[in-house]
This record gives C-alpha cells, structure tokens and sequence, in this order.
C-alpha cells in the first residue's frame, strides 16, 4: 500500500478543489448561454404571436366594413322578400277557406 505523505494529500485536495471551481464556472457559463437563448427564444415567439394578432385584427377590421358579412344587412336588401303587402279585395288562405269550413 502506498504510503500518504503530507504532499500527496494536500495534492489531492487541490486537485479536487480545482476540479469543483472548474465545474462550477463552466456551470454558471453554461447556465447564462442557455438563459440567454431562452429569452431570445420568448421574445421571439412573443413578437410573432403580436404579429399574427395584429394581421389577425387587420383582416377582421378590413372585413367589417364590408356589409357581405352582415345577414341583417342582406335581409333589408332581400329582392324576393317573403312577407307581401295584401292586395285591394284579396282574402288570405286563412280568410278564404273561414267560409267554407262552416
């Protein structure tokens, strides 16, 4: 078995000290890049989110100055309405048949 000297272990707990600062200063780097890139990442998706609503609010407010999209529009311009005034001396079907059924 080898013998441990005083050198050898201080070695030793140097070698390890330095091991656990390497490792903990290529952590906290590592951490900052992946931060970075997640927020590049979020403010990215954010702007384009914001985008798409905007352009989504663009087409919604251009089609709402059409009247195409509105049916209580359309019904007043309806050229074959369903409803007809009564002519002078014309009885309606309810009217008409009321003798008969007597």
């Amino acid at each position: 078995m080898p013998r441990i000297t005083s050198n050898s272990y201080h070695l030793f707990r140097y070698g390890w000290a330095a091991l656990i600062v390497a490792g903990g200063g290529a952590y906290i780097f590592a951490r900052r890049d992946i931060d970075a890139s997640r927020r590049q990442k979020a403010l990215d998706l954010r702007r384009r989110r914001h985008e798409q609503r905007a352009a989504e609010f663009d087409y919604r407010a251009d089609n709402s100055i059409s009247t195409s999209f509105n049916p209580a529009s359309e019904a007043s311009q309806d050229p074959a309405a369903t409803r007809h005034e009564p002519r002078p001396g014309e009885k309606s079907k309810f009217e008409a048949n009321k003798g008969e059924d007597r």
